[in-house]
């Protein structure tokens, strides 16, 4: 775990992701042509693209396993729970409650 957070500071996972989901939808594109031309390497882009998805989604998961951003804030994979920056709570005080 230590690991991918120490390269998940390098490189940022989301965007990762991303740039293979659209390698895997030009692969899936490819592999279309090729079945309809019925040329013999359709098998392979098929595959290139299933695993181009695979990948995809194994980066998508690793960045929710990251835990923080690059901020500090507190990532969840639930899209149900929001985000949570430890310092929210002393900036509106700071702000809104001051004169208090």
């Amino acid at each position: 775990m230590q690991s991918v957070r120490r390269i998940g500071r390098v490189v940022s996972f989301p965007s990762v992701a991303y740039g293979v989901g659209l390698l895997g939808f030009i692969c899936l594109g490819g592999f279309v042509a090729a079945l309809a031309g019925g040329h013999s390497f359709a098998p392979a882009v098929g595959i290139a693209a299933a695993v181009a998805f695979v990948l995809m989604i194994l980066f998508f998961r690793m960045a929710s396993m990251a835990g923080t951003d690059e901020n500090g804030i507190a990532l969840s994979s639930d899209l149900l729970v929001g985000t949570e920056d430890p310092g929210t709570d002393e900036r509106y005080l700071a702000r809104y409650r001051s004169a208090e």
